[in-house]
């Protein structure tokens, strides 16, 4: 899996294809992967582009639960300010987090623990940047860095559709012809 290629080409199913079979056009026994956001059409069938979409509006809400965030602003207090502000961050992001959670609730908006909030801008954006402000800092942590969640997930937590992501890049990435030296890719979780 070091060797594998990533090209992103947003939530635009037709940019993918045409992309990947450019590349194809160069090696025929190409084998791809595309994983989009929650569409609202399934994209078409294609025999050599696996295709398919997350059934939550987007990646970041499999993130995006209050424990996991809990444990992000602890863990990142104790880096930062040493041990004894752990608890303090947490109970910053706790009372920020019901801040956020109510007010998406007065507006009608989507619960930010479902399926169908766009998490990462309308939830987890202002939250981190409430956050942030409320202990006087600069932001450290933007919508390139909501990756870093995933460590912060207890793991009976995990989506089980990220472990069926997992698993599809996995037999993807077996059903590729192996580079000479490219370490060999085992499924697992």
């Amino acid at each position: 899996m070091e060797r594998v290629f990533v090209h992103y080409v947003g939530n635009q199913p037709a940019r993918a294809r045409d992309h990947f079979h450019g590349l194809r056009e160069a090696k025929p026994d190409l084998v791809g992967l595309a994983i989009f956001d929650r569409l609202e059409a399934t994209p078409s069938g294609d025999p050599y582009l696996t295709q398919t979409t997350w059934r939550r509006r987007e990646i970041e809400s499999c993130l995006c639960q209050e424990e996991t965030l809990l444990a992000f602003a602890e863990a990142q207090g104790r880096t930062i300010q040493g041990d004894l502000f752990g608890k303090a961050w947490r109970q910053t992001m706790e009372e920020t987090i019901a801040e956020i959670t109510d007010a998406l609730a007065r507006l009608g908006r989507p619960d930010p623990w479902g399926p169908d909030l766009r998490v990462s801008e309308e939830f987890l954006k202002p939250v981190f940047r409430k956050f942030y402000q409320k202990l006087g800092l600069a932001q450290l942590a933007d919508k390139s860095d909501f990756h870093q969640l995933a460590g912060f997930v207890p793991p009976e937590r995990m989506d089980t559709e990220v472990r069926e992501k997992l698993d599809l890049i996995c037999e993807t990435a077996r059903r590729a012809r192996p580079l000479e030296g490219a370490p060999q890719v085992e499924a697992g979780r």
